[in-house]
């Protein structure tokens, strides 16, 4: 189960970072 956990919170963190990167292009 923690295993599963941990991929979950790998992605979600991934997909925050991206939208962070987009967002900081987007103000430019």
């Amino acid at each position: 189960v923690r295993g599963i956990w941990d991929v979950r919170v790998k992605k979600h963190r991934h997909r925050q970072k991206k939208e962070q990167e987009r967002m900081e292009k987007s103000a430019l």
